[in-house]
């Protein structure tokens, strides 16, 4: 009579497959709890590149419209945008240096001065040039 051999079982148990779970659970836990991943100078950047290209619009409506186009900002409410077009929420923590209005004329030109955003000591500058109208995007290192 020939003897039964028991194979080795392959596989995990049961007990392995909750301990590895279990485990994972707590990784994600951790990983959730901390909340978003968030960069304070990325989203400093991310505001001055919208508002630069706000700017760029507002230049643009104003050559096609063939009219004065008025881009406003408001520091104390954190807000920016053209007259007439509903207004962009500047992204929590990064702030306007004060209130600021340029006007974009017609022929390509604008008046106003320079916008400043901060977010804690860091600090990015959009500028028009007041002949052409080309905006300027200069990130100042503290």
């Amino acid at each position: 009579m020939r003897s039964i051999s028991v194979k080795s079982a392959e596989g995990f148990t049961l007990i392995e497959m909750v301990v590895v779970l279990a485990v994972l659970g707590l990784v994600g836990m951790v990983i959730l709890s901390r909340g978003p991943m968030r960069s304070p100078t990325l989203e400093l950047r991310v505001a001055a590149q919208g508002m630069a290209a706000g700017l760029r619009d507002g230049r643009m409506t104003a050559i096609v419209m063939a009219h004065p186009v008025i881009f406003t900002t408001n520091a104390a409410q954190g807000w920016y945008g053209m007259e007439g077009r509903p207004y962009h929420a500047l992204p929590y923590g990064v702030m306007l240096a004060d209130n600021v209005t340029l006007v974009f004329h017609p022929d390509g030109s604008v008046t106003g001065r320079t916008i400043t955003l901060f977010r804690g000591r860091r600090r990015i500058t959009l500028a028009a040039n007041a002949l052409t109208g080309s905006v300027t995007v200069r990130e100042n290192v503290p």
